[in-house]
């Protein structure tokens, strides 16, 4: 459960040579030979057991022998084996002594088709004829061979960036062309057995960063810090200062606050009847009101407030002074009346 795949690098072919009179086309028919299996706990070892057992060869009814590379090629030669178990390249010297060898026969599984279907993980190829040494014919016809395929598993806890130099690695070695691939096939993001690393999903999907593509490794490493350092501080500052303004527009009301305070005094009082004195008194106190907003320094962009206040004490002062006038025309009147009373 704490183990991913980073997906699959290559095919490893099983390589199965015999010495013997007829041709195989069966698993089957090795039962009863003296088999090179590799050493006891090898992997080659445990490919052979397997594919081998699933057609019932194996250590009742053969005999394995822990044979490997070149000294299973000797043993061969020298008949202490009837048939070599391989597994590798195409290239490795094992594999081409044996293909080359006038006397050894490759075997060609007819069932190969069955075995896919039974074992996830194995695959069948074909080996053309004379894609060994076509001025020999080697093989002299098509061979039908099992592989596997290979794959690089890590554990779950892996960091990310050791993923990416992981997988950069594996494109760089492991995608060019042989007999069974062509070139770009492998490595491949599918695994039928071990589930994928999230991250190497990704890098199969979209390839490297942009960071990855265009700085080295040890200075992309500080860069994704500072992008995440970055991140993080625009998103707690973006919400920050936009409220920057607004904090800054209340603490321009609250410098116009105080005189409409006072203002909303004098609107109170007006509100019953006021005496001529009254009268007097509140329009000189609207008078200071009116010099204390002049003299408010505000910002161009918020003369609006500046405004909007001037406005109020207009309105005051100009009610204010049609009481007054009021007060004194009947005033005026009411001495005129008594004049002419007394005359």
């Amino acid at each position: 459960p704490d183990i991913l795949s980073l997906g699959t690098v290559y095919l490893q072919p099983y390589w199965i040579f015999y010495v013997a009179d007829e041709t195989f086309t069966d698993l089957a028919q090795l039962k009863g030979k003296r088999i090179a299996v590799g050493p006891v706990g090898s992997g080659t070892q445990h490919s052979a057991v397997g594919v081998l057992g699933a057609a019932g060869v194996n250590a009742t009814t053969s005999t394995m022998l822990p044979y490997a590379g070149n000294e299973a090629v000797k043993a061969l030669e020298d008949g202490k084996v009837d048939v070599v178990w391989i597994i590798g390249a195409p290239r490795a010297t094992a594999v081409q002594s044996l293909l080359r060898n006038p006397k050894v026969k490759l075997l060609s599984i007819q069932m190969a088709d069955a075995f896919t279907r039974l074992m996830p993980d194995i695959v069948r190829l074909t080996l053309p004829q004379g894609v060994v040494d076509m001025g020999n014919n080697i093989p002299a016809r098509d061979v039908t061979i099992l592989a596997s395929t290979t794959k690089i598993i890590v554990r779950n806890d892996i960091h990310p960036e050791l993923v990416y130099m992981l997988l950069r690695t594996m494109i760089e070695e492991h995608s060019g062309s042989d007999i069974f691939q062509r070139n770009g096939v492998y490595p491949q993001g599918i695994d039928s057995e071990y589930p994928m690393a999230a991250s190497a999903v990704d890098y199969y999907r979209n390839g490297p960063s942009f960071l990855h593509r265009h700085l080295p490794h040890w200075l992309t490493v500080h860069a994704q810090r500072f992008i995440a350092f970055l991140i993080a501080i625009l998103a707690i500052g973006i919400p920050v200062f936009s409220y920057v303004p607004r904090i800054y527009r209340w603490a321009l009301k609250h410098s116009t606050r105080v005189q409409y305070g006072r203002i909303g005094v004098i609107e109170r009082a007006m509100q019953s009847e006021l005496s001529l004195d009254q009268i007097l008194e509140f329009l000189r106190e609207v008078e200071g009101i009116d010099r204390a907003a002049t003299r408010l320094a505000l910002p161009r962009r918020h003369l609006d407030l500046l405004f909007s206040l001037k406005v109020h004490i207009n309105f005051v002062r100009t009610r204010l002074s049609a009481q007054r006038d009021e007060i004194m025309r009947a005033t005026a009147t009411a001495e005129k009346t008594l004049a002419t009373a007394r005359a």
